[in-house]
């Protein structure tokens, strides 16, 4: 049986975001996991720092390659 949102602190939903390549899908979901504070800590400083010494101004869509390069590291390390 569904819980209700009431009910539930932590309510979840499923989301698919479909675009055309460089529409800005990976800006859209790093802005959603930012502004929803769904981020470890430190991810968004981490960003950020590796943002300023490539000399970039920072990109949401960053958030979702860090995001992704820690899923694969963790894949890699798990038998």
């Amino acid at each position: 049986m569904a819980q209700s949102l009431e009910n539930n602190p932590n309510p979840s939903i499923n989301l698919v975001i479909a675009g055309h390549v460089d529409h800005g899908k990976s800006t859209l979901i790093g802005r959603l996991l930012h502004d929803t504070d769904s981020l470890t800590e430190g991810k968004m400083a981490a960003v950020t720092a590796m943002s300023e010494r490539r000399g970039m101004p920072l990109e949401y869509a960053f958030l979702l390659d860090a995001l992704q390069a820690d899923e694969a590291t963790i894949s890699a390390a798990t038998p």
